[in-house]
């Protein structure tokens, strides 16, 4: 009698937390112990418990979770992926990522990994996760000029636990191939109301067009996203006034200069 009592007491109970829990608008997902004291992994939140006795999973959005063991329900939240974005270019002789985050883990770390065939990869560093919601991270790559080929790097969100928040990859070209000479004219030249920017990019850069008067000031900055390839940019001379502007063109490696003259 005493056994069934205690079954009982224990369904009732499970009952009770379901409804709590459930009453409670958590997006709960239903799971089952053992009934034997453990500690265990479910998803992404650690469980350490004795066998009929109370305790609390708390995973990492900090919501608790609560069971009474001996075969009753556990409730968990479940973690969601963390997305980020992650970028790469050359500084110098050196690989520069950046990556920002949106929130901050207690105890999370981001794992930097090195790949040259896009399948094995190496690690080559990591960085505690901020306390802040929002941080911006960086990581230098001194090594990554010397390898002279094509670099994939793969950056890993993991929690305390040693699972994955999320993972972003980025590609980054040889730097040889950033060196290559710009190749870059406007046309027509001279030109009235209108000229056009045409380039040859090796990949994908920030390019910085700044239009100098005769006395070398600075009066017309015009900022594009270039891609790999020819591409052509239509460039309005509408606000500038009739004589001859130094033209400097720019990107992260690159700077190149012509004249533009600008007819009536």
């Amino acid at each position: 009698m005493h056994t069934q009592c205690l079954y009982l007491k224990c369904f009732v109970t499970g009952v009770l937390l379901w409804t709590t829990l459930t009453s409670s608008g958590q997006s709960l997902e239903r799971k089952v112990f053992s009934s034997a004291g453990d500690h265990q992994l479910i998803g992404l939140t650690s469980y350490s418990y004795t066998f009929g006795e109370p305790f609390v999973g708390t995973d990492l959005t900090n919501l608790p979770s609560l069971t009474m063991g001996f075969h009753q329900p556990m409730f968990m939240t479940v973690l969601a992926v963390e997305h980020f974005e992650l970028y790469a270019r050359w500084q110098e002789a050196s690989a520069a990522l950046q990556w920002t985050s949106n929130r901050f883990v207690a105890g999370s770390i981001f794992m930097i990994e090195r790949s040259t065939d896009g399948i094995t990869f190496s690690w080559i560093g990591e960085l505690a996760s901020a306390s802040l919601n929002r941080n911006a991270y960086s990581f230098t790559d001194s090594a990554a000029s010397q390898l002279n080929t094509s670099l994939l790097y793969r950056v890993t969100w993991i929690d305390q636990f040693g699972h994955s928040l999320g993972e972003e990859m980025v590609e980054l070209r040889p730097y040889e191939d950033m060196r290559e000479p710009l190749s870059w004219q406007l046309f027509p030249n001279p030109a009235r109301e209108e000229t056009n920017l045409r380039l040859r990019l090796p990949t994908a850069l920030a390019v910085e067009l700044i239009v100098y008067n005769s006395l070398g000031q600075a009066i017309k900055r015009v900022s594009i996203s270039g891609i790999a390839g020819i591409q052509t940019h239509p460039l309005s001379l509408s606000d500038l006034s009739a004589g001859t502007y130094m033209i400097h063109l720019t990107t992260p490696y690159h700077t190149a200069n012509t004249r533009l003259i600008r007819t009536h």
